[in-house]
């Protein structure tokens, strides 16, 4: 949902050459390994993870 008083930005990816996704792509990897690298954000992840799990199970089961 774009801002109050602006429009929303359409992206057709299919547009984008093969050669620059895997280079978007590169770089996203990157970042996130990289991320993933620094102490404790693994245990967060897995946290979060597990209460995500959590919360869809117990949706589910309603």
């Amino acid at each position: 949902m774009p801002a109050p008083g602006h429009s929303a930005i359409a992206i057709d990816t299919s547009q984008i050459p093969e050669h620059i996704r895997l280079e978007l792509l590169s770089i996203v990897y990157d970042a996130t390994a990289a991320y993933f690298q620094q102490p404790g954000v693994e245990e967060r992840y897995q946290r979060w993870k597990a209460e995500k799990d959590k919360k869809a199970a117990q949706a589910a089961a309603k």
